[in-house]
């Protein structure tokens, strides 16, 4: 291979280990201090269009329905955070956020439903 075209090779492979429907770190730890409880919907759809449905839940208060956000971001050296894997290169965190009623009452881990709505 031409040693020229080499970093070319390289940066598409990175690109190309993106997960499709992801967004950056940086852009999420901008977006995410907009973030509210109590906002609606549709006001976080704005923020954040490529939130994607994962799952609803029926409570006397009314429907929580779940919403993922998947955050990518590449580091060239090993991290001890938890919600991040230990090792060097692309990671990705899930976030679920949590609607009643189509507003935002949650907002965490993955299948952390609100354990009551009362």
């Amino acid at each position: 291979m031409n040693r020229a075209a080499m970093p070319l090779v390289l940066l598409l492979g990175l690109v190309g280990c993106t997960p499709a429907e992801s967004i950056p770190f940086a852009e999420y730890q901008a977006t995410v201090a907009a973030i509210k409880l109590g906002m609606s919907k549709q006001d976080f759809l704005k923020l954040i269009p490529k939130a994607e449905a994962r799952g609803a839940k029926s409570y006397p208060n009314g429907g929580v329905e779940a919403l993922e956000v998947t955050v990518y971001r590449y580091h060239f050296g090993p991290t001890s955070e938890p919600e991040w894997n230990s090792v060097p290169g692309g990671q990705v965190k899930k976030v679920w956020f949590f609607f009643l009623n189509n507003t935002l009452i949650q907002f965490g881990n993955p299948n952390e439903w609100p354990a009551s709505l009362g």
